[in-house]
C-alpha cells in the first residue's frame, strides 16, 4: 500500500509513498485516501489531518 496513516495525539497524518508514479493516484489509493477521511470523520479524538 502506499497510502499510510498514523495517529498523533488529535492529528492523523497520512502519507503518499509512490515516487516511482510521483505519487499519481491508483484506484486503490484513491480508496484508502477515503478511508482515511471517514476515519478522520468519525473519531472525535482526530481534530485535524495532515496529508
Amino acid at each position: 500500500m502506499t497510502i499510510r496513516t498514523e495517529s498523533k495525539g488529535h492529528i492523523l497524518i497520512v502519507t503518499i509513498d509512490r515516487p516511482e508514479a510521483r505519487n499519481a493516484l491508483s484506484l486503490e489509493m484513491s480508496q484508502a485516501l477515503c478511508k482515511a477521511w471517514e476515519t478522520l470523520r468519525e473519531d472525535p479524538n482526530l481534530r485535524v489531518a495532515i496529508l
